[in-house]
């Protein structure tokens, strides 16, 4: 025996993300609706300018610092934020490279 279910018409309320922007909201194709929402999230999620330059200057700020400590050191950005791939809250990831020289007597 198979039952057969009507299916209710409903009007579904749904929460929106605070990312989610008009023309993500006004589309009507399910599809252009998630790829609309796809590119808004992404709009909101990466780095702004002031935040880029904030880093940048972080940055900076050490890579001077360890040069002043170990001036043969080299500092490398890699990771996420090298590859303009982070999000707003990615760290930074650095490596110090230290020149270690060793006299044999």
């Amino acid at each position: 025996m198979r039952i057969r279910r009507k299916r209710a018409h409903c009007e579904s309320t749904t929460l929106e993300a605070e990312w989610v922007t008009d023309r993500t909201t006004n589309a009507k194709h399910p599809l252009v609706k998630l790829h609309n929402e796809i590119l808004d999230f992404t709009n909101y999620a990466v780095p702004k300018g002031e935040e880029i330059r904030n880093r940048e200057l972080a940055i900076k700020n050490v890579t001077v610092i360890v040069k002043k400590h170990w001036p043969s050191s080299e500092v490398r950005l890699f990771g996420s934020f090298a590859t303009d791939l982070s999000l707003a809250t990615s760290d930074i990831d650095l490596v110090f490279f230290l020149l270690i020289y060793s006299v044999l007597q």
